[in-house]
């Protein structure tokens, strides 16, 4: 539980975020802070939970992000006593979405629990920032494979052998007999969790799902707004100061274009669809028409919101205005909940519809306007009903 009028409600809200897990408060009646509260859960009281416990990054592994070099020691131990390390570090976790992964990154300096006196306590009043890089490499299924022959080479095999278990099941077992319905739930899901298991496959042979040099990856940071396109030699710094925090939702570029075909064809969403850098890659350093959902914005586990994701490849012969059929589309179906839904496109889209799941005739689609800032590549659509609803986006 934690208190959303509390100092540190921040981080506990981030942590809750990222950690694929329940959200409890122990407010007092009527004291209550409803816009963090709102990014944590939706007004039916649903929550977009990650699929996984939270874990923490490998770079912060056997390092205590208190500062406290010696946890056994109590703060009213001796001058000599082990003091801060002159490096702080940010304790960073991530977790797994449907479409995508977040990572976390907190400054916790400061204070550490004293085992002797069986409390937190506060051994530096002045705390240091902390700099927190976040890397793709922080998520085992993207981090670079080493060489073959390596002694990585069995690590990172076995993490994408993990993640592959803990992120999706690979076999429903379902009696289409006595349960015909579930029958087909089973098999949609298995065709839609395919791709991602096929490339988790590939990884864990030491095959590498796809080439690490060209997965370009979006990284939507909450706190700042700051979005950026990330390869695997990138990284995002981020300077946090005392109780600061940090949450970065990333999603795979998506390559819309076909510059092989002359028909449309559909996109095996998460294989051999990535975006990459080439000769001919435009103002955003990516070729031809790429995007990615990001999910809604006003949630701080923006990529939890994301329950589907279909795409159309359209060709890229050039054609103005292109031929009926040939437009490339993307569809994103969303969890409830009013707010703001947040994508990244190379290029503008022609028009964006939606589509509210619900029995009536209102369900049907409509246009609905969107805003799209060609520097940084964000578009983002107002969701005004808290139903589930799905989004298409065509370019």
């Amino acid at each position: 539980m934690f208190n959303s009028k509390h100092d540190a409600a921040g981080i506990h809200a981030a942590a809750r975020a990222v950690g694929g897990c329940a959200v409890y408060t122990s407010d007092k009646p009527g004291e209550h802070d409803f816009d963090l509260l709102r990014r944590l859960v939706f007004p039916d009281g649903s929550v977009p939970v990650a699929l996984r416990p939270g874990r923490p990054t490998a770079d912060c592994l056997f390092k205590d992000p208190t500062g406290y070099a010696d946890p056994l020691a109590s703060t009213s131990a001796p001058p000599n006593v082990a003091k801060p390390p002159a490096d702080p570090t940010a304790l960073k976790i991530w977790n797994t979405n449907r479409f995508g992964y977040v990572v976390a990154a907190f400054n916790l300096r400061g204070s550490a629990w004293d085992r002797r006196r069986r409390s937190y306590q506060t051994f530096e009043e002045e705390v240091s920032p902390v700099t927190a890089k976040i890397t793709i490499g922080d998520i085992p299924a993207w981090a670079p494979t080493p060489a073959p022959g390596s002694a990585g080479v069995a690590g990172v095999a076995a993490a994408a052998q993990f993640e592959s278990h803990f992120r999706h099941t690979d076999e429903v077992v379902v009696d289409s007999a006595a349960d015909p319905a579930a029958a087909a739930s089973a098999a949609e899901l298995t065709h839609t969790l395919e791709p991602q298991l096929r490339r988790a496959r590939r990884t864990s042979e030491g095959f590498g799902a796809d080439s690490v040099a060209e997965r370009v990856v979006v990284a939507y940071s909450h706190v700042s707004g700051d979005v950026k396109l990330m390869r695997a030699s990138d990284e995002i710094s981020v300077e946090l100061g005392t109780r600061d925090y940090e949450v970065v939702t990333m999603a795979e570029l998506t390559a819309l274009t076909n510059p092989d075909s002359s028909a449309g064809v559909d996109v095996d969403v998460g294989a051999g669809a990535s975006a990459s850098a080439s000769a001919s890659a435009n103002a955003h350093g990516v070729a031809g028409l790429s995007w990615a959902p990001i999910g809604l914005g006003n949630m701080l586990n923006s990529g939890g919101t994301v329950l589907s994701y279909k795409a159309a490849v359209a060709p890229s012969g050039g054609k103005t205005p292109p031929a009926p059929g040939s437009r490339a589309q993307a569809s994103v179906g969303l969890m409830g909940g009013a707010g703001e839904f947040v994508g990244w496109a190379s290029e503008a889209p022609v028009s964006v519809t939606i589509e509210f799941e619900r029995p009536d005739a209102s369900g049907r689609a409509r246009a609905v306007a969107y805003s799209y800032d060609a520097e940084s590549g964000l578009f983002k659509v107002l969701v005004d009903a808290p139903d589930r609803q799905t989004i298409t986006i065509t370019w």
